[in-house]
């Protein structure tokens, strides 16, 4: 192996660019991760924006996107610099060389809401290899994706989730809303159950909303959906977030009798 003083990450990029175009010119497959695009984002409360960075494992790569919800493509803006971003919106990037683009295209929705950078207090830590960045994967503004393994998710294993989101201050709010993940063929499944609660003293919990799921409503389809409940202007400093696990995979399943993942990300309060 290369001794550490020599190691040159950049050229060692070019080199397993050169390899690409030799394995496709014989026809012969390969993967592709090096090419993904990271889209991650930190929200400046103060100033009320989000600032992106993109990144991809091959420097040499043109990294363009879209923020209008289109897909990138030869004529997208460039990437260069942080991208400042005043305004919910959704980001869209992908690899390019030269005109043509080597890579999917990778997609991150990023929005401001009242939770955003909230403190998040867990009943039940995550699985440690699911953790994403911890609670504040909760309330970071940053939405997963299809991926599980995208850092943007929290993963339980049978467990229920329980979270309690300290607004900070007594806050007026209208909706709140949560989003899971839906993958069966990976042994993820949608909560059973999902129940809202408001607290101004984060010890007396009133409940304000709760969603049912049943198992006749499962799919062998990727999905992300939202449990969202809404209701007449109320004030609360503290909102709880309770999820039921499936627990068990069900009869039928290929798993069956074993330990199902619920996976939830964004907690949305406005």
């Amino acid at each position: 192996w290369t001794p550490k003083n020599l190691k040159d990450w950049n050229d060692f990029a070019y080199r397993v660019e050169r390899e690409m175009d030799r394995l496709q010119s014989l026809g012969i497959n390969f993967a592709k991760s090096s090419l993904r695009v990271g889209i991650n984002g930190t929200a400046n409360l103060e100033k009320k924006q989000f600032i992106v960075e993109l990144s991809c494992e091959l420097p040499q790569m043109e990294i363009r996107y879209t923020t209008d919800g289109t897909e990138p493509d030869k004529f997208s803006s460039r990437y260069s610099d942080p991208i400042v971003i005043e305004k919910n919106i959704t980001v869209k990037a992908a690899a390019f060389r030269g005109k043509d683009r080597v890579s999917p295209v990778f997609t991150k929705s990023l929005g401001l809401h009242k939770a955003t950078a909230k403190k998040v207090d867990l009943t039940n830590p995550p699985a440690e290899r699911y953790s994403g960045s911890g609670p504040f994967t909760l309330t970071n503004s940053i939405h997963g994706s299809l991926n599980h393994a995208d850092g943007n998710w929290l993963g339980f294993e049978e467990s229920d989730v329980e979270a309690v989101v300290d607004l900070g201050a007594m806050e007026t709010i209208r909706s709140i809303s949560s989003t899971y993940l839906n993958n069966i063929n990976s042994w993820i499944f949608l909560p059973r159950k999902v129940t809202y609660e408001i607290s101004a003293d984060g010890i007396n919990y009133e409940q304000i909303g709760m969603l049912d799921y049943t198992n006749s409503e499962d799919s062998a389809d990727k999905a992300i959906k939202d449990f969202s409940v809404t209701f007449a202007q109320r004030k609360a400093k503290y909102i709880r977030l309770k999820a039921k696990n499936i627990g068990r995979c069900p009869d039928g399943h290929m798993g069956a009798g074993e330990k199902a993942w619920l996976f939830i990300d964004e907690i949305v309060v406005n």
